[in-house]
């Protein structure tokens, strides 16, 4: 057990909440230097995004895997519109549920829409309405 216990421990990894020196940092990455944390910045390295909760609120079912489509997609293009790259109209941003899913839209300024859907579909049909109905029964 004792040398089980020792193998172990040399891959014990650190929690997300320990907070690695700045040289530390540079020399297990490939983090140039200029944007390895200073102390005295945000030394955590993590940026929380929160909305404030409101009296009525809409809510939709999203699968991990559309969150993460989402993501790449807007990281892919900077943000901005695929078509046209472009930005975004925050202002045209619009929600359409269907049944426990939605679709997202939002149009860049050249007028182009970009639509989102919060769940997969099957045979024509959002995945997440499906599996809903079966929870029911």
């Amino acid at each position: 057990m004792a040398s089980q216990s020792a193998l172990f421990s040399s891959s014990i990894q650190e929690p997300c909440d320990s907070k690695p020196s700045s040289c530390d940092v540079a020399i297990q990455t490939d983090v140039l230097p200029q944007y390895v944390l200073a102390s005295g910045d945000n030394t955590t390295g993590q940026f929380d995004i929160h909305t404030p909760s409101t009296p009525v609120e809409d809510y939709f079912i999203s699968s991990t895997d559309t969150l993460q489509r989402l993501v790449a997609t807007m990281a892919h293009y900077d943000g901005n519109c695929p078509l046209c790259s472009f930005t975004l109209d925050l202002s045209s941003f619009s929600v359409l549920q269907h049944g426990h899913a939605a679709r997202i839209s939002i149009s860049c300024i050249a007028g182009h829409c970009l639509r989102w859907y919060s769940s997969s579909t099957a045979t024509g049909k959002f995945t997440a309405n499906l599996r809903s109905c079966n929870f029911i029964l």
